[in-house]
């Protein structure tokens, strides 16, 4: 069970020891706001402009994974294709969706 005292986001960070330049680093933020995602002060964090914009679920992923290509880790061919793959799933989706509905606008986005 966790306590309600436990906050939801945690720092992570090493207490200063002798001979330890590491800790004595600012802590890095891995979960609320982090910095390859754009920071909790940035406007165009991934997510204040995903929820902007309406994104869905594949989506989403996909701008996420641009975003931060290269940020998170020096593999930024790893993080487009991780885009790839959601714009791909999000095509075959709405050609699937397309393909069974007869409505005029179906298997767009925004549909007009």
């Amino acid at each position: 069970m966790i306590e309600d005292s436990i906050p939801l986001t945690t720092k992570r960070f090493q207490m200063p020891s002798p001979g330890n330049a590491e800790a004595t680093k600012q802590p890095t933020e891995k979960v609320d706001h982090p910095a390859h995602y754009g920071g909790k002060d940035n406007a165009y964090e991934h997510i204040k402009v995903s929820d902007a914009w309406g994104l869905n679920y594949r989506l989403g992923n996909a701008t996420k994974y641009i975003c931060r290509a290269g940020k998170k880790s020096d593999n930024a061919i790893e993080d487009l294709k991780k885009a790839r793959w959601y714009i791909d799933s999000e095509i075959q989706r709405l050609e699937a969706e397309a393909a069974t509905d007869t409505t005029p606008g179906a298997g767009t986005l925004h549909p007009g």
